[in-house]
């Protein structure tokens, strides 16, 4: 006998894992995707669109719907409208939290609680659609092609975390909106994990198919097989690479277009995309022996490195708007400012592509802000209502990631997922049960799993990973094995309550011996993460003063202007002279790091999130197949178990799950009384 199709987990018969799997795969199976726990939207990625599920006849029915969480099927439409509700009759700001794993559907739920919002305010004037909505959803083409990518788990996975605030007015209509990003993965720009791709937009880039692109194909573009940028994947990850390229590129044109981008700046973004692979191509050999060396001579190095090709020299050099010669130099050499002088100091060959490397993600990092930069200009709106406004956000972020190689882009995005689940924790389970326990709700406590272990390893002060990291990149010899040692000694020890160890090193050695393991127990599943050299440069990720410099001096107005000082900030700044830069800035530029970039960015969002009343939309992957028939218990009880679900389940049903509005109370009771007279 099949299990009943429950809207409410709650509302079983009986509560325990097996039941709540059994209802879950009852709906998938039955093409239900959404399933409230109490408040809750968990959203099961049906891997299959339903038209009229999104139509605007849906969207209309849960708009005027009295009470669209009790009367309506659930939907993430029912989550907007209830954020949207409360902005309106509370006066409070509101954020819509989307998590889950890769592939799990995150992206499309972002975007179908959008839809929503814009047809809400579009029914304030009558109008088919708010036009800051509408805006906002024609930015989601440009942000895919340069910020998504295929990895293994998902074929369009989001390569950053984004915060969408919708501003509203007083009254409740839509006054613009802004995009907050988090954490680009910039090292993607020069090379893959085997079976995955770059950024869409490369592809889109060198496809032979699709619209023109404007001003013509770039000068010097590489074919696509040939982009050595692009290689990093193997041969079968290129494979309908351009088909897919092709699709992209009109979705990016039209998107482009869409808000405002004439012809002429649509090429010259495009340029410096083709830059980008073209710098890919550029290799270092030794020089020839007398061969000359740039002017003043080199103070101090080792044997010359100069670039392989003078065609792919020469194409980069246009493309970036700077003098062949320069640009050599500038990859193959490093000014040295001290107390006596300045010193040229040769780089040696892996410093040399170091230096490309870190050209090329600095390029394409400073491209993507731009574009944010962009697109806000055009969202902002022109009411001039205050950033201090009434909003709802939505936060798509990247989900819990463990591949087979892991580095420090899922040290950062797991340490985004514990942070979030411990607000998730304190929110919806502690929070509700402490006001059970306020109001004298007779129920039973239930027990649940605090998320914290790995924040105190990766947060401490002291002997933390993050502080580690950190204080080993900011050492002219640090090194790999340095900070392994260091990690070791502060958290290689059993926790005195007898849990299992937070942090350990695996007795597995590598093929490579410089690659060290260590591994960290997530809420989620223990994580081995590889740290080699390339783990530490990551986090500098420095860029030298002589490369950001030249391309400030750009012939190219937008390179030119998306580096100068005032452009350039965090990790990459550098000042129009060194020796003009003060000795404060100067180490405030070392300090500077990827990681404590990004967990100073995760920490104002997460203020700006706990300012807000708060939705939950938590999306469940249920296959690793992309099946829309398949449905795995094991993966999905994992997940439902790591993310606080099955504790909320209980808690909602332990004291009062049915929470109506008093309308809809009113509705449901009015047979029964008896009018006054």
């Amino acid at each position: 006998m099949a299990p009943p199709l429950v809207n409410d987990l709650v509302a079983l018969a009986t509560l325990n894992e097996d039941t709540i799997l059994a209802a879950l795969r009852a709906r998938f199976i039955a093409q239900k995707a959404w399933t409230w726990v109490g408040s809750i939207c968990l959203a099961t990625n049906p891997y299959q669109w339903f038209p009229e599920l999104y139509s605007r006849e849906a969207m209309l029915a849960y708009h005027r719907s009295a009470d669209a969480h009790a009367q309506l099927p659930p939907h993430v439409f029912a989550v907007a409208r209830r954020a949207l509700d409360a902005l309106t009759v509370n006066g409070e700001s509101q954020s819509i939290l989307v998590s889950g794993e890769s592939g799990a559907g995150k992206t499309e739920s972002v975007k179908i609680a959008m839809r929503y919002l814009a047809c809400a305010d579009g029914e304030r004037g009558g109008g088919r659609m708010a036009r800051t909505t509408a805006q906002v959803l024609q930015t989601n083409p440009l942000l895919e092609a340069f910020g998504n990518a295929q990895t293994v788990h998902n074929d369009n996975s989001s390569r950053f975390g984004k915060y969408i605030q919708l501003r509203y007015t007083a009254d409740g209509a839509q006054a613009g909106a802004h995009i907050a990003t988090y954490l680009l993965e910039r090292s993607r720009v020069v090379g893959q994990a085997a079976g995955e791709r770059s950024f869409h937009i490369f592809y889109a880039l060198c496809a032979p198919g699709g619209p023109a692109l404007p001003g013509g194909s770039p000068p010097g573009l590489p074919q696509m097989e040939a982009c050595n940028y692009l290689k990093g994947g193997g041969p079968a990850a290129l494979e309908g690479a351009a088909e897919i390229g092709a699709s992209v590129r009109e979705a990016t044109l039209d998107s482009m277009s869409a808000l405002g981008i004439d012809e002429q700046e649509q090429a010259a973004v495009l340029n410096a995309v083709a830059a980008v692979l073209a710098l890919g191509q550029i290799s270092f050999v030794v020089a020839p022996t007398g061969a000359s060396l740039a002017e003043g001579g080199a103070e101090y190095g080792h044997e010359r490195f100069v670039t392989n090709s003078d065609s792919a020299l020469s194409a980069t050099a246009v493309l970036l708007g700077v003098p062949s010669a320069e640009l050599a130099s500038a990859l193959t050499m490093r000014q040295v400012s001290a107390a006596d002088g300045t010193f040229t100091v040769l780089l040696d060959g892996a410093q040399c592509a170091g230096a490309r490397d870190a050209l090329a993600k600095a390029v394409y990092a400073t491209l993507f802000s731009y574009i944010i930069t962009r697109c806000n200009g055009v969202l902002r709106g022109d009411t001039g209502v205050a950033d201090g406004s009434l909003f709802v956000g939505i936060l798509d972020i990247f989900g819990f990631e463990k591949f087979v190689s892991n580095s420090l882009e899922q040290l950062c995005i797991n340490y985004a997922n514990e942070k979030l689940q411990a607000q998730f924790v304190n929110h919806v389970l502690q929070q509700q049960q402490a006001e059970y326990e306020a109001e004298g709700v007779p129920w039973k406590r239930v027990e649940f799993e605090l998320a914290g272990s790995a924040l105190e390893l990766l947060e401490a002060k002291r002997g933390g990973v993050f502080t580690l990291l950190d204080e080993e990149c900011g050492l002219r010899q640090g090194s790999a094995a340095g900070l392994l040692h260091k990690l070791r000694v502060a958290n290689e020890k059993p926790p005195p309550d007898g849990r299992a160890p937070t942090f350990s090193v695996p007795k597995m050695r590598t093929a490579r011996a410089d690659v060290h393991l260590f591994t960290i127990s997530h809420f989620a599943a223990d994580v081995t993460y590889e740290l080699d050299e390339s783990f530490l440069a990551k986090n500098g990720d420095a860029l030298h003063a002589d490369l950001s410099q030249l391309l400030w001096r750009s012939s190219e107005p937008l390179l030119a202007t998306l580096f100068s000082p005032q452009a350039l900030s965090g990790p990459t700044r550098a000042s129009a002279s060194a020796s003009a830069a003060t000795a404060a800035d100067a180490a405030a530029r070392r300090r500077a790091t990827v990681a404590g970039a990004f967990r100073s960015g995760l920490a104002d969002l997460l203020a700006t999130v706990d300012s807000t009343s708060l939705s939950y939309v938590r999306c469940i992957k249920p296959n690793t197949l992309a099946s829309s028939t398949e449905h795995d218990a094991e993966l999905v009880g994992r997940q439902l178990r790591y993310a606080g679900v099955l504790a909320a389940v209980r808690i909602a049903r332990a004291a009062y799950p049915d929470r109506l509005s008093h309308l809809h109370a009113a509705e449901l009771a009015a047979p029964i009384l008896t009018p006054r007279l």
